[in-house]
This record gives C-alpha cells, sequence and structure tokens, in this order.
C-alpha cells in the first residue's frame, strides 16, 4: 500500500501542475487501476470545491483505490485524472474550511516555478512520501 500511495501521490502531483499551468481546476477525480491482466477498472469521486491542489487529489484517489481495490490482487498501472474542468474559480466561503485552498495555491505556485528550474522531483511535500522513496520514474511534460 506505501508503494501505492507513493505512486498515486507522484500522479497526482502531475495531474495538479499540467492544471495549474493550463490555468484550470476541476470537482472530479478519477483513479483507474489495471490488473495483471491488462484489464482496466476504475472508479470516481466529485468533490464540493473545484481543486488544483495536488494534495487533494491524492488523497481523493488514495481513498476511492482504498474504497474499491482490494490488496493483494495484483496492480499493473495507475492513471489519475480530474475532470469538470474550469476557469471559473468563484467560491463561496465557509467559516469551518480548515484546508486553505487560497494558501495552498500560492505555495502551489512556489513549487511550480522551482520545479521548472531544478526538474520535477526537485521539491515535494513532505507527506507525500511514507518510508523510503525507492521507485524510479520519469514525467511526461506536455
Amino acid at each position: 500500500i506505501d508503494e501505492i500511495d507513493q505512486v498515486i501521490y507522484l500522479l497526482a502531483e502531475e495531474v495538479a501542475y499540467r492544471m495549474r499551468k493550463k490555468g484550470v481546476k476541476g470537482t472530479t477525480i478519477n483513479l483507474s487501476v489495471r490488473n495483471e491482466n491488462l484489464e482496466w477498472s476504475g472508479a470516481q469521486e466529485t468533490i464540493d470545491e473545484v481543486t488544483n491542489s495536488s494534495i487533494t487529489i491524492h488523497n481523493t484517489a488514495m481513498g476511492i483505490f482504498k474504497k474499491f481495490w482490494k490488496l493483494p490482487k495484483p496492480v499493473r498501472s495507475l492513471r489519475v485524472a480530474v475532470s469538470n474542468l474550469t476557469k471559473d474559480f468563484r467560491k463561496q466561503i465557509s467559516l469551518f474550511d480548515k484546508f486553505d485552498e487560497q494558501k495552498n495555491d500560492k505555495i502551489s505556485g512556489v513549487f511550480d516555478k522551482v520545479r521548472k528550474k531544478h526538474g520535477t522531483t526537485s521539491i515535494m511535500f513532505g507527506t507525500g512520501i511514507t518510508g523510503e522513496f525507492k521507485l524510479e520514474f520519469e514525467t511526461l511534460d506536455s
């Protein structure tokens, strides 16, 4: 589960980065899983607020994985996507919001600048990696 969590985190980072680059946010997080027979299955969850936050995308995708996939059933590959995209970021402010989306937008912007200059894996949230980070991966910058 730790390796799955790391992969989903990296995928969420890439998706969020591309969304911020295009200036869009979305409300529907989709996770697709391919099994050992190369068959895809997936599920999606629609959240209340638009986001391009890697933390929100990761947490939602991991929730989907834990809800629908039964380990130790083998996982061949994973895909994370966000849909219902918009450039309209108006939001109803709640007195009870714990996650500060505006503060996260500023942090994400700084991350994007560092990644553009020093590479995709040069900076990450510490909570995205649990234990020893041992995955080798390649990012596709489109």
